[in-house]
């Protein structure tokens, strides 16, 4: 009986185990699935442009269930590219800009008789582009997109890192003059391109009825200004300081990426920068502001007469018109821009061709123009910029793009930026004279 006993739990075990490895290989071929790859055993047919009209894909997942990155060897077919968006430029979202993406690409799927998959993801932190474009690089491979948008700051980190591939297009930002100079700049890293740009988000001042800058002065315009300035003082990346000080030429980083300041153009910044506060000319709501959302706020309800915002704002207030004012642009100097890339992160090589076509599909002036106008964002390219004739500006928007800066790496902003917010709080607070708060802010960075 003792013999019957050890057989019978020795088969229990057996059981037990079998039933372990069973539930194990059915949640891995879920995760497979669900991230749309092909199980070993199955067999997957590639729809043809006549066969079906879905041609552009989302995968969804299970209520309550999170993503997670496939394991797996098998290589995606040739025939089925797999793009990253962020929310705001997801195609499947519910806007204008939206459509017109997803025409776009449905029109390319048919002409190619290719397979689109759209996949948004969070812009930035856990989960965010890159993030996963780190973890599919480390883990699966197979798991990476074959294109992908990101802004100026991921695209630079994806890059260092190893995750893009250099943009095959010989000559295509290099050769071709049509292109912003500050959005050729952004996408390269150690001389190679990668990122073929979308847009561009620069700054500009915002005005409210008649206010006016007297756009020959530069940045120092502020001084002289018909109507108070505003901008965020207390933003711990000092950006108005940061657009004014490169603005007058100065450097913010030396020849082995070391975060430095010049003393004259600092000089020059923080000096027309006191000059306008004892004038009068900065808006008291300036040194409490820590967002451009905050100075936004202020031009929309009449408590400050001219704003130092994106461009998006702007554009984006005025296109909605909820809130019954329509800013103006002014834009005394050079400025500096955030930028917005189609990136190749592929691990197939099979699939170059096509992804090169379809970015060169979506970099023509014309979808560009549309496309860009309706984001709210200025179009990387001059002629994409015909098609904003309708928009009326005082300032040409080719004008706009051409005096834009790269925004500096955020590791120097992470430096710098703390360091000239104090410069600009002193200044504004009559913390010591232009000259004295020039040299503590130098010393700063020592």
């Amino acid at each position: 009986m003792s013999a019957d006993f050890g057989l019978s739990k020795h088969k229990a075990s057996i059981a037990l185990l079998l039933g372990v490895v069973l539930v194990f290989l059915l949640s891995g071929c879920a995760v497979l699935q669900e991230a749309g790859l092909s199980l070993p055993w199955e067999t997957q047919t590639n729809a043809s442009p006549t066969q079906s009209t879905n041609l552009l894909s989302t995968p969804t997942l299970a209520s309550g269930a999170s993503e997670q990155t496939p394991v797996s060897s098998t290589p995606k077919s040739a025939s089925k590219l797999t793009i990253w968006f962020p929310p705001e430029m997801d195609p499947k979202s519910d806007s204008p800009a939206a459509k017109l993406l997803l025409d776009k690409l449905e029109a390319f799927a048919k002409e190619n008789g290719m397979q689109l998959q759209t996949r948004p993801k969070a812009a930035k932190g856990s989960g965010g582009l890159l993030d996963s474009l780190a973890a599919a690089k480390a883990a699966a491979p197979d798991a990476l997109p074959d294109l992908i948008i990101l802004d100026q700051e991921d695209l630079a980190l994806a890059a260092s890192e190893g995750y893009l591939n250099s943009l095959p297009m010989e000559g295509f930002l290099r050769d071709d003059k049509d292109w912003f100079e500050a959005a050729r700049a952004m996408t390269n890293f150690e001389g190679q391109a990668y990122g073929a740009p979308i847009s561009l988000d620069p700054y500009v001042l915002g005005m409210t009825g008649v206010s006016s800058v007297n756009t020959s002065l530069g940045w120092s315009a502020i001084r002289t200004s018909l109507g108070k300035v505003a901008f965020a003082a207390d933003d711990p990346r000092g950006m108005f300081l940061m657009n004014a000080y490169m603005a007058e030429g100065g450097n913010v980083q030396d020849s082995l990426n070391h975060p430095i300041l010049d003393q004259e153009p600092l000089a020059r910044s923080i000096l027309f920068l006191h000059q306008a506060h004892m004038d009068r000319h900065i808006s008291t709501i300036s040194v409490q502001a820590q967002t451009e959302a905050q100075i936004l706020d202020a031009l929309l309800n009449g408590n400050t007469d001219i704003g130092f915002i994106k461009l998006s704002q702007l554009l984006k207030n005025n296109q909605e018109k909820t809130s019954g004012v329509t800013l103006r642009i002014a834009l005394p100097g050079k400025t500096l821009a955030q930028g917005w890339f189609w990136a190749i992160s592929t691990p197939n090589p099979e699939k170059l061709s096509k992804i090169q076509a379809l970015i060169l599909a979506v970099s023509e002036p014309e979808f560009m123009g549309n496309y860009t106008k309706a984001l709210g964002l200025l179009p990387a390219r001059p002629s994409a910029l015909t098609l904003w004739d309708d928009l009326s500006t005082e300032v040409p928007w080719t004008h706009i793009g051409e005096m834009s800066l790269p925004m500096p790496e955020e590791s120097i902003i992470n430096r710098l930026g703390p360091i000239l917010r104090k410069a600009t709080l002193d200044a504004l607070q009559d913390a010591g004279d232009p000259g004295l708060i020039t040299s503590r802010t130098l010393e700063s960075v020592k």
